[in-house]
């Protein structure tokens, strides 16, 4: 299936390309040292609530 059968209606090769051949499959080692993301933690509290007020001021 390596694109070499000849199709004789339409005169071309067929079968799959070289390139699915030579590549691996995606596992899951490839995703060990992944960024993790920052999710927004929402405040337990009213004092938790101001601090991320003036947080989020101080870095404006």
């Amino acid at each position: 299936m390596r694109g070499n059968i000849y199709d004789k209606s339409t005169g071309k090769y067929v079968g799959l390309n070289d390139f699915v051949y030579t590549t691996q499959p995606v596992n899951n080692a490839d995703f060990k040292y992944s960024v993790e993301e920052e999710l927004y933690v929402e405040p337990q509290n009213i004092i938790e609530e101001v601090k991320t007020i003036f947080d989020t001021l101080a870095k404006k």
